[in-house]
Formats: structure tokens, C-alpha cells, sequence
């Protein structure tokens, strides 16, 4: 009688406070009622199952120890829960294909892969969903707590034995099914090779249409490849797919993009072993050569692209070795016998001689046009005068032998434009010959030529500075 009084008098006291505490002189502000104890546990009413159940209209919440199952069980719309697995069944149909996320490849233990199902509950309780197919388990539980539609997320687990389509199925009482792709394991290479053949020409500020680089991949085992490069000046080449035997297989790369500036670009794979391969990218006034060069598409001082051998409107103009562009390489232009004593005569006359040095300046320096950076490269930014290599090199590659074919089996489409003579400024062999200057010289300060003309061409021969020749101009 003492005990239950004490009972009712503390109950009376907490009941005037916001929060009650027994052991703690501080209970939590958010439980109204917080137990603290160090040495004892809370020991709720212990109940079997048929005392449990006579309870009538047991309130969300209830909780019991029940002394049957020995586990702790709570009360919930649809019935009796406990933490050992025997809680009711939900009643629930599904559909299966609500979203997907993750992919699986055949032979690699899947990670992040998972199916969201729709549960449209009828009868709240707990669920145990599990389907195995290819080596692959997707699987859940919990508790649906309510009835109508609930989302439920499958993981998956395990490694896909096969590649393809595989279809998993749902049984029980409910049943749904869904598919997911596995991929092709990948390929196994042991070397690319990157200069198998290529295809059109890209062109600045042009988007690429078209474009090819077909490579050779020495396959050792069947499987999927995605292989794609370095993007430079704005264009990538890539090329998905599957080898479906090993050996030498040629895979075809496309490229997409819009090249930003012309000249030779370089494009690595992003494979293992790797392999490079250049591209150029050329515009309106550029040509490739056979050599796999670029060079302007027509002489210095020509508009446009010859038609013809003979389309005398774009032969161009004829320079003096080592002059800028100052009026002197006009055809027609004036002529003087005063030698310069600067590297940039100011009258912009023909300057011709007759006595040695046959050189129009009068001391020579013979660092005029070399390179891109020469002080008087008369050639556009980013070009250059060629050396007679380079010439060579296109001789060699063009089959070039005469003037037709030096029109007809080159992309620079090389004319006789003839030359100036250094004696007495008139011209010579126009439409017979054809000479360009090199940026080379000999021992003697004799630039070497490339020349053309009906039975032959060559780059050995050497001509004074003083003679006025063409100029085509090579990317620097």
C-alpha cells in the first residue's frame, strides 16, 4: 500500500512537469518519459501469444515482450511485428519495370546495379523478394507499413555468367518479370596499329562529315571494344562494337567535331597498348599533298586555283630569292640596276644585273627566308618557304616527270610559270618551265630550285637569287 502511494505521488508530481525522467535529473526535451540506468534494463509486460491476442483493439504502438517467440513485438494497422522474421505477409501484385539504373557486364561482379519495382499493397505486412537468373540475384525486404503503391529498390548481387538478355522473375503470390542486358566482356589487344587507311578531308570551321581513320587491332580474346581518342582542334574520332574473333581485325574510326585551325593534328587512342595517327586539317587556299604535307593551293600572287597547265591568270608572281612582297615580283614591275645594300629595298623595282654577284642585295644574307620566321618570308602566318627536300618529297610521292604531271598527279597542281631573268627583267620558258624557289643554298649563295618542264623535273639545280622564279608556300 506504502509502494503503490509513493507510485501515485511521483506520477502526480511528473505529470506537472513537460518531460519525466527516473534516474536522470535531465530527461531529453523530445520523450516524455526517459528511464537512465546503468546497471538495470526496461522490462516491458511479458505476454504468450494467446494473452497477446486477447487483448481487444490493441492501440498502434503496443508493446510487448512475448515469452513464446521470445521477442519483442510492437503493434502496427495489420498486425503483431517483431525483429525475428515471422511477421505477417504482405498481400501485394507488382510491376516490375518502374526504373532500372546500373549496368552489368558479363564476368565482373556487378556494383551499383538495381530494379525498382511498384508494390500496389492490399494487405500491409512484411516482404522477402528475391530473383536469381545468369549468375545475377536481385533481392529486398522490409515492411509495408500501409496499403497502396510502394516503390521497392532490388540490388543486385553476384557475377553475370553470360552476355545478352536475361529475363528475371518475381513468384509468390504475386508475379512480375523484367529484363536486363549484360554486356559483352571486353576485348583483349595486344597492339593497334593506327595508319591502316583513311578517309575525306577536314576542313577549318567545317562540321566533319564523312571522316575515317581505320586502324588494325591484333585481338587475343573476343569481347566488346570501345575505343575513342584525344580530342584535338576540336574534332575526336571514336568506334564502338564487338570482335567477334581474334587475329588482325580492322576497326574504322569516325570522326565528329569542327576543326578550329588547319595544319597536322595528332590523335592518341585512349586504349592499352595505344597507337597514335595524324590528320590534317586544311581550308579554301590549302591543299595536302601526296607527301602528307599542306601547302598553299596555288603561287604566291595567283587568287585562285589554276584550271589548267595553261591558265596563264593564275601562273603568279616571280620573286627574287630572299624579297619580301614590296611590288618587285609583279610580272610587269619596274626594273633598276642598283643593288640593295638593305634587306628591304623601299622602290620595289626588279633589281637586274649583269656583272657578279648575281644577287640583288649587295652584301648577301642568306637568312632571309629561312623558315617561318625569316625577315622577309613572304609566305601568309603560319606558312613558310618549302625546302628542296620537301619539294623532293613531292616529286617523289606524285610521280611528277614533266609539266602535265606536275599539274595532273600533284594536289598543288604545279605551273610553268617561267621566270624573270636577272639580265634585263623579261620573261622566259612562261608556259614551258616552271622554277621554284627552295629556302636552301649551296656553298656559293645559290638557292636550289625545283624545276618543271617538259622532259623531266628535279630538285639539283641551283639559280641565282637575282632571278625572279615562283613561290608556293608549305605549312609551317
Amino acid at each position: 500500500m506504502k509502494n503503490f502511494t509513493l507510485a501515485v505521488a511521483l506520477l502526480i508530481t511528473f505529470s506537472a512537469q513537460s518531460q519525466i525522467g527516473m534516474g536522470t535529473p535531465n530527461p531529453d526535451p523530445s520523450a516524455v518519459l526517459e528511464l537512465a540506468s546503468t546497471q538495470k534494463g526496461f522490462l516491458p509486460p511479458r505476454l504468450t501469444t494467446l494473452q497477446r491476442d486477447a487483448i481487444v483493439h490493441p492501440p498502434v504502438g503496443l508493446t510487448i515482450f512475448n515469452t513464446i517467440k521470445n521477442c519483442l513485438e510492437w503493434y502496427n494497422i495489420s498486425g503483431w511485428y517483431n525483429a525475428c522474421g515471422d511477421n505477417p505477409v504482405a498481400l501485394a501484385n507488382y510491376t516490375c519495370d518502374t526504373l532500372e539504373t546500373g549496368t552489368m557486364t558479363e564476368g565482373i561482379p556487378v556494383s551499383g546495379v538495381s530494379q525498382t519495382i511498384t508494390a500496389a499493397v492490399s494487405s500491409p505486412g512484411s516482404y522477402d523478394i528475391s530473383t536469381t537468373n545468369n549468375g545475377v540475384t536481385f533481392s529486398a525486404k522490409g515492411y509495408f507499413t500501409s496499403k497502396g503503391n510502394h516503390d521497392v529498390i532490388l540490388h543486385a548481387k553476384g557475377t553475370p555468367i553470360a552476355h545478352g538478355f536475361h529475363t528475371f522473375t518475381i513468384s509468390g503470390t504475386a508475379t512480375c518479370s523484367f529484363g536486363r542486358s549484360v554486356n559483352l566482356s571486353p576485348a583483349i589487344v595486344s597492339s593497334y596499329s593506327c595508319n591502316t587507311a583513311n578517309s575525306g578531308t577536314m576542313v577549318v570551321g567545317t562540321a566533319v562529315s564523312g571522316i575515317t581513320q581505320t586502324i588494325t587491332a591484333t585481338v587475343t580474346k573476343i569481347g566488346a571494344y570501345s575505343i575513342t581518342t584525344n580530342t584535338v582542334n576540336g574534332v575526336t574520332f571514336s568506334a564502338s562494337g564487338t570482335f567477334s574473333s581474334t587475329g588482325y581485325q580492322d576497326v574504322i574510326l569516325t570522326a565528329t567535331g569542327t576543326p578550329i585551325a588547319i595544319g597536322f593534328d595528332k590523335f592518341t587512342l585512349n586504349t592499352t597498348p595505344g597507337c597514335s595517327f595524324d590528320r590534317p586539317t586544311i581550308d579554301a587556299n590549302t591543299v595536302v599533298g601526296k607527301a602528307n604535307k599542306i601547302w598553299m593551293a596555288y603561287n604566291l600572287g595567283a587568287t585562285k586555283v589554276p584550271t589548267a597547265p595553261d591558265d596563264t591568270a593564275q601562273y603568279g608572281d616571280l620573286y627574287q630569292w630572299g624579297r619580301a612582297t614590296d611590288g618587285h615580283e609583279k610580272t610587269n614591275s619596274l626594273t633598276t640596276t642598283t643593288r640593295s645594300n638593305t634587306d628591304t629595298p623601299v622602290d620595289g623595282k626588279f633589281i637586274i644585273m649583269t656583272a657578279a654577284p648575281l644577287n640583288w642585295r649587295s652584301s648577301a644574307n642568306n637568312k632571309l627566308w629561312q623558315g617561318g620566321s625569316g625577315a622577309n618570308n613572304p609566305c601568309p602566318a603560319g606558312f613558310r618557304i618549302p625546302t628542296i627536300q620537301e619539294f623532293k618529297d613531292e616529286i617523289s610521292q606524285s610521280k611528277i616527270g614533266d609539266v602535265k604531271s606536275a599539274f595532273y598527279n600533284t594536289p598543288l597542281k604545279l605551273v610553268a610559270a617561267g621566270h624573270r631573268d636577272l639580265t634585263n627583267g623579261n620573261l622566259g620558258s612562261v608556259g614551258v618551265s616552271g622554277f621554284y624557289w627552295s629556302s636552301d643554298l649551296d656553298r656559293y649563295n645559290n638557292a636550289y630550285i625545283l624545276m618543271i618542264y617538259g622532259g623531266g623535273a628535279g630538285g639539283n639545280s641551283t639559280y641565282y637569287p637575282a632571278m625572279g622564279l615562283s613561290v608556293r608556300c608549305i605549312k609551317d
